[in-house]
């Protein structure tokens, strides 16, 4: 009879470590999978740019469909102001970056394009619209566009109840 016991024992403490072990690898699972980074169609930190100065960003417009399952994708729209005495020009080098526990990160870079140098004539105005896929704006939160050689211009992204999204200037 004590012998029985005893087994009973054993057979419990292993069921005992067995779940333990199988709930620890599917903590460890869900972590990796559902991680912030893996929400993005990229994820890379980024050291802070330098702006140029004299040619100001301004946000136009982030095209969000509304419709989550919108098989197109989005669009963010910038006016570029050349304030300097000279030309200059921008070309289509462009990321998108999040803002994620005091860094940025990376989340989006086009396939590399040719360098492309769009002209901006001193003192002119231009604006420019760049395209992301839909999974860019995975999270929400603060996020940047950031033009090559231009600088960057900020914006934050929510979401309501109905998973519709919204934008705002930063």
């Amino acid at each position: 009879m004590q012998e029985s016991g005893k087994k009973k024992w054993i057979v419990c403490v292993v069921v005992t470590l067995v779940g333990l072990v199988l709930a620890g690898a599917a903590f460890v699972f869900f972590q990796r999978f559902f991680a912030i980074e893996n929400q993005f169609p990229m994820w890379k930190e980024v050291t802070e740019i330098k702006e140029n100065e004299l040619v100001k960003l301004t946000l136009l417009e982030v095209s969000i469909p509304l419709d989550p399952n919108d098989e197109h994708g989005q669009g963010v729209a910038v006016a570029i102001e050349n304030s300097s005495g000279r030309d200059t020009g921008y070309g289509k080098d462009y990321a998108v970056e999040f803002f994620y526990k005091d860094n940025w990160y990376m989340v989006y870079e086009p396939p590399g394009y040719p360098f492309m140098d769009i002209p901006l004539e001193a003192g002119k105005k231009d604006s420019v619209g760049y395209w992301v896929p839909k999974e860019t704006f995975a999270e929400e939160g603060l996020y940047r566009i950031r033009v090559s050689n231009l600088g960057y211009c900020s914006f934050h992204v929510a979401f309501d109840e109905s998973e519709a999204a919204s934008w705002e200037a930063a």
